[in-house]
């Protein structure tokens, strides 16, 4: 890590490479630098551990391996791509609706693919506590909709979307559409209800559960199809070419396996976190009127705080230079006009929105940090 950073708040974004996963890298790379699926033993026993690990991780998620598989990606914003555009391209036909506070990653491909066909494209509203409004589409045709893309948390406030209601008003009123999520910001931290709310399309990747950045996996039910984005190769049957990260593989599911089996005590204890820094919040900082956006059944693991009249981008770069990092919003979208687009469509003002800091939790995290942030955090205010 540099080394003026004192405390780390910024996880949403992306999360320092699990111990584990580092104590094995040397180990892996050695073993399995040779082509998977090359034709010697050698290339066959690195394959074998591939199917493997594609077997465990369902396992882990308690997905049947009758009913799914994996693809394995470079991070999240191509298992989303992958999803998106791959399902858009090989249904081509019917609407497209995707959450209008979903990250760019899902809602950018869904754009491109319904720009390329000429498809109906229909962004879902949410209410102020960013809650997707279905009610909101009644004259809409959603009949002929071929798929569906939202996110599981929202990167940004936290928001936790209720996917089994969704599926619900699905199987009523959009029977024909696949149902793509982003779980980037749940997967190893709360249950995807993958079977409950019939999940056609989970995307993840590794760079939000302490693995290597440029590791992911898009799991898939088997009848779902897709057309693939890439080519040249026959590689995960020809839906994702190229030659498989082996060692990148095995690393996401060390990182994964871990992720999972701490799942329920890291919540609580996260939540505990959480707890107390909306409390510090609401009592040390109340000179500078803070608004907390993120509901209290929003996920623990993202909090999200507006200073109206102050520059978010400003108090996150002060904060900074003192070895506190936090962020303003998803990491793609920062530094781009579309900045703030998830707050704008929960309804909030541009004076909220452009005060908005995003703290973020995660392992590194201890309950003497909450302190030390609310002290400089009223510093950098009081000097604004």
């Amino acid at each position: 890590m540099p080394h003026n950073l004192k405390i780390y708040l910024d996880h949403a974004a992306s999360t320092p490479v699990r111990s584990e996963v580092l104590d094995k890298h040397e180990e892996l790379a050695r073993t399995y630098f040779i082509n998977p699926h090359g034709s010697s033993t050698q290339s066959e026993e690195a394959y074998r551990s591939v199917c493997a690990a594609e077997q465990e991780l369902l396992s882990r998620l308690n997905i049947s391996h009758k009913k799914a598989e994996v693809l394995w990606t470079s991070g999240g914003t191509e298992s989303t791509n992958l999803a998106c555009l791959g399902s858009a391209r090989q249904q081509g036909n019917g609407g497209i609706l995707v959450e209008s506070t979903g990250h760019s990653a899902i809602i950018e491909p869904c754009r491109q693919a319904a720009a390329e066909a000429a498809l109906p494209y229909t962004e879902i509203p949410v209410d102020k506590s960013g809650q997707l409004q279905l009610d909101a589409l009644e004259g809409t045709d959603t009949a002929s909709a071929q798929l569906i893309a939202v996110c599981h948390v929202n990167s940004e406030t936290g928001v936790v979307q209720d996917l089994e209601r969704l599926r619900e008003w699905m199987d009523l009123h959009a029977p024909h559409a696949v149902l793509m999520v982003d779980a980037a910001q749940s997967f190893g931290k709360l249950p995807v209800p993958w079977q409950q709310a019939h999940i056609d399309f989970v995307a993840t990747g590794g760079r939000k559960i302490g693995a290597p950045p440029s590791t992911g996996a898009l799991i898939k039910r088997r009848d779902a199809n897709i057309a693939p984005l890439f080519f040249g190769g026959d590689q995960q049957r020809g839906l994702r070419p190229g030659t498989l990260d082996t060692v990148g593989i095995h690393e996401f599911l060390t990182a994964a396996r871990k992720s999972i089996q701490e799942q329920d005590a890291e919540f609580e204890r996260i939540k505990s976190l959480n707890t107390t820094l909306r409390q510090m919040v609401t009592d040390e900082l109340s000179p500078f009127n803070p608004r907390i956006i993120s509901p209290v059944r929003a996920s623990p693991y993202v909090l999200a705080i507006t200073f109206p009249g102050y520059e978010g981008s400003i108090l996150m770069r002060t904060l900074a230079e003192k070895g506190i990092v936090v962020g303003t919003g998803s990491a793609c979208v920062s530094e781009s006009r579309k900045a703030g687009y998830v707050l704008r469509a929960m309804g909030w003002d541009e004076s909220t929105t452009r005060g908005m800091l995003r703290i973020s939790f995660g392992k590194t995290n201890t309950s003497e940090q909450i302190p030390a942030l609310i002290e400089e955090l009223h510093n950098v205010l009081q000097n604004y």
